[in-house]
């Protein structure tokens, strides 16, 4: 699938030398021993991750339809399928019809195989995807983990299995909230599969086909979609074309079947706005609008739910802002600083969204994967780690490992250190999520300071 002799190699940060990893290596066992000890704690939160997903499939009534969240994310978008097989597609944003689809026609389109089944068939086989994507997803991530760690880390080896990378993606790509995607049907992880899967093809120079698979994943949750502008500012053509061209597919074939028609495709926004409308109400979600909303009730300011939402989506703009400014600062194939921005723009987009659960941080799992593959390998390097090494592996620890809070009900009228608990436990992915999109626009910089002198010596030359 992809071509290994074609890949973006991300240079180390100023005052590091590649050599030095070469020369561990031939070092004997001083170099297995930092492996070995990464090895032995990524084993034991590997097994960690493992048992919530046991927890989440085996738990006594798991998988049967005994309370009323039980697939509940996912029958909307059964209903909306149904509604494509009668021949009334347009009627899937009808909130009076269905009740909360916020997908686009192509998803519900595509679900419509699952929706000739019975519904307690069909989200049995909808779990039993989401297996499938999860699995996907946690290959991906380690070959992720491949490309951004060291030759000794990668070196440790049970027969053809990379141990590192496979442990250090099944702790980061298995969360504590799989338990809520297995009971509410969420579509996080093939979310987390595409988006992986492009990741991969940037950093491999597979520019196209990392174009198709972001669309693709935008065609479920929309907020990949601002990717577009990163590459668009940094001028990577062949993303931009082909995920221009995937996303003109997708709204002609679906608008081609009379079944949905284009109709869909105009209604879309109107029916999304109406389903998102009674979410707005209670703000017990982790995104940045609610942390501001429950900060202000904490001090006794009424912030109405717009301005909470205004004020998270302007902290995620100037992040995206600055993500675009690394992406125009670089334009040459060889540099990967377009890669660090499109990382800290999927963060940025993942924190404008003012509806934000603990499953969809999923997807925060890539530029996790990243920035911990970099912090490790300086360390290995120098041997020692700086205040945003700590404050980086930190902020993906917290967005990888947080335990859940869907289940939080946060209580306004409660006393003062309850309702700072209950802001602590929602905000500390979301903050976690800040403070790692900051990093990742510090690294890029950092990137393109360093590639400055070799350009000037290119030109001098």
């Amino acid at each position: 699938m992809f071509d290994t002799e074609k890949r973006i190699a991300i240079q180390p940060p100023a005052g590091e030398d590649e050599g030095s990893a070469s020369g561990a290596s031939s070092a004997g066992s001083r170099s297995w021993a930092p492996a070995e000890f990464i090895a032995a704690g990524l084993f034991l939160a590997a097994c960690a991750s493992f048992w919530n997903y046991l927890g989440a499939v085996l738990r006594p009534n798991a998988l049967a339809a005994v309370s009323g969240s039980f697939g509940e994310d996912i029958l909307p978008t059964y209903q909306a399928a149904q509604q494509i097989l009668r021949g009334n597609g347009a009627a899937m944003y009808d909130p009076s019809i269905v009740h909360g689809y916020t997908y686009s026609p192509v998803f519900a389109w595509l679900f419509t195989p699952l929706a000739l089944l019975p519904w307690s068939t069909a989200v049995l086989v909808w779990f039993a995807l989401n297996s499938v994507w999860m699995v996907a997803a946690i290959a991906l991530l380690e070959r992720l983990f491949e490309e951004v760690l060291p030759t000794q880390l990668r070196s440790l080896r049970i027969g053809p299995i990379a141990v590192i990378p496979w442990l250090a993606a099944i702790w980061i790509g298995i969360p504590p909230s799989i338990q809520a995607i297995f009971e509410f049907g969420q579509v996080d992880y093939i979310n987390l599969a595409l988006l992986a899967g492009a990741f991969l093809c940037l950093l491999r120079r597979r520019d196209g086909l990392a174009g198709v698979l972001i669309v693709l994943a935008a065609l479920l949750k929309i907020t990949p979609i601002g990717l577009l502008a990163i590459f668009l500012v940094a001028r990577r053509w062949r993303t931009l074309i082909f995920s221009v061209a995937t996303l003109v597919i997708a709204v002609l074939a679906t608008s081609l079947d009379p079944r949905v028609g284009f109709s869909s495709w105009l209604g879309m926004p109107h029916g999304v706005n109406a389903n998102f409308a009674y979410i707005f109400q209670v703000y017990s979600n982790e995104s940045l609008a609610s942390v501001f909303a429950h900060l202000a009730t904490l001090v006794h300011l009424h912030l109405t739910p717009q301005r909470a939402e205004y004020v998270g989506i302007a902290v995620a703009a100037l992040l995206f802002v600055g993500a675009m400014g690394i992406g125009l600062a670089r334009r040459n194939r060889e540099e990967p600083p377009y890669v660090v921005a499109a990382l800290a723009g999927l963060s940025a987009v993942l924190l404008a969204s003012p509806l934000n659960w603990d499953h969809t941080y999923i997807v925060a799992a890539i530029p996790a994967t990243f920035m911990l593959g970099r912090i490790v390998a300086r360390w290995l390097r120098t041997h020692r780690l700086a205040w945003f090494d700590i404050a980086g592996a930190l902020s993906a620890v917290i967005v990888a490992s947080w335990p859940m809070t869907a289940g939080l009900a946060y209580s306004a009228n409660g006393g003062f250190l309850r309702r700072a608990g209950d802001i602590v436990l929602i905000g500390a992915r979301p903050a976690a999520l800040v403070a790692l999109t900051c990093l990742l626009l510090w690294e890029g910089w950092r990137v393109v300071q360093q590639s400055r002198p070799r350009i000037q010596s290119d030109t001098v030359a």
